[in-house]
């Protein structure tokens, strides 16, 4: 009998037998797999499109998947120290001192990104097997915020005086934060990533960033309204924002319904991230901010923004002969009702830092669109029976991680 797989993340075959191969497993794609050296003879019987990664590691390798954070408190009372297979986010507390690292943690394989203390480094890279991720460091003594974080007054009285923080992600200061309070709580600051100062506080923020921070600095100018989030900006927003000065701390995705008189309603913005519109609105967009300091984006008709996962079907697309632009930095499969004709009329462009799943047919479609693409376009495990082969036995969809 066989048994067919769709995609799946981590295969993980360290203490399976020989008996489960008895019949014959067939899989779509397969991000990595997991083998014991008593298990690597079981490689053969593996039938997979792609493979990323294969990696031998012992049965007492913990997997961490997603994030996960080692703090003092868990490193206390091991019974033997831990072998960890980061593939996610490990992130590693500035509690946590060198002996405690250096008793508790085993062997480490990295195949995602762990962040830690810069004086605990020399202990990691002496635990590290094999390294295919990242390694991120942080001030020692600094407390790590590891997302983006807008600060304001009462944030910042959550905080003891004279705390150091670690932000990992942008951050922007609330211009109503008194100087008092900021200089009370605050004695350092470390960022990776855009750091926004409003112009009234920006001579009180200098003195407190760390000298080895790799953030952009920008100043928030008097008079402009800070918007924090990555916003979408139809024909009410712009109502609401009749003759506002705003400043946008992420990116801008004006909305294909948006006219010429609806962005003259805004007297002026800013924009950190990338601005997205329609090409027949640059020319209104460019008059309401500064055209040399902003990033475009423009997209002919109507824009496919996805962060997430998402499937791309026929009514994906727009009803009249207008063109669809896909900006990807999430999972999209492509639906098989979708035709090579549709795909190569109705779609303009392709701007894919994710992954695409499309069948075999529709490939070469898709890639003569994609352009300035970074991430994977793959054929998805859906392209056999699309393809009219005979499909037979035990049918699974997609598994994030698959234990045999």
């Amino acid at each position: 009998m066989e048994r067919k797989y769709g995609n799946v993340g981590v295969l993980d075959i360290r203490e399976t037998s020989e008996d489960v191969f008895a019949d014959q497993l067939s899989f779509g794609n397969i991000g990595v797999i997991l083998f014991s050296k008593r298990t690597a003879p079981f490689l053969r019987h593996i039938q997979s499109g792609n493979i990323g990664v294969s990696l031998e590691c012992t049965d007492d390798f913990q997997v961490i998947q997603g994030k996960s954070t080692l703090t003092s408190d868990a490193m206390k009372d091991l019974k033997s120290p831990l072998n960890l297979l980061v593939m996610g986010k490990l992130v590693i507390q500035d509690d946590v001192g060198i002996e405690a690292l250096t008793k508790g943690l085993g062997m480490v394989q990295v195949m995602g990104k762990i962040l830690c203390p810069s004086d605990l480094l020399p202990v990691l890279q002496s635990k590290v097997q094999s390294l295919s991720g990242k390694i991120d460091t942080y001030p020692s003594g600094y407390r790590l915020v590891s997302k983006s974080l807008r600060l304001d007054r009462t944030q910042l009285l959550s905080y003891p005086p004279s705390s150091k923080l670690a932000v990992f992600g942008d951050i922007i200061f609330d211009a109503n934060i008194p100087k008092q309070v900021l200089s009370e709580r605050l004695a350092g600051l470390y960022v990776r990533g855009d750091l926004s100062i409003p112009e009234t506080l920006l001579e009180t923020v200098q003195p407190l960033l760390h000298t080895q921070m790799s953030a952009d600095i920008h100043v928030i100018p008097d008079g402009f309204e800070p918007i924090f989030d990555d916003v979408q900006v139809g024909q009410s927003e712009l109502v609401i924002w009749q003759g506002a000065k705003l400043y946008f701390a992420g990116s801008v995705r004006f909305s294909s319904d948006v006219l010429a008189s609806d962005i003259n309603r805004l007297e002026a913005f800013i924009a950190i991230g990338e601005v997205f519109c329609k090409e027949s609105l640059l020319s209104a967009v460019v008059k309401k901010c500064d055209r040399f300091k902003t990033r475009f984006m423009l997209y002919k008709d109507h824009l496919l923004f996805n962060e997430g996962q998402t499937e791309l079907t026929i009514h994906s697309f727009p009803q009249s002969n207008e063109k669809l632009t896909v900006v990807n930095s999430g999972v999209i499969n492509v639906s098989p009702n979708v035709s090579q004709e549709i795909l190569r009329e109705r779609l303009d462009v392709i701007r894919n830092s994710g992954v695409i799943f499309a069948a075999a047919n529709q490939l070469g479609a898709i890639q003569e669109k994609a352009k300035d693409s970074g991430g994977p376009i793959l054929v998805s495990s859906a392209a056999d029976s699309d393809a009219g082969i005979e499909n037979s036995g035990t049918r699974v969809g997609n598994v994030g991680v698959l234990k045999l």
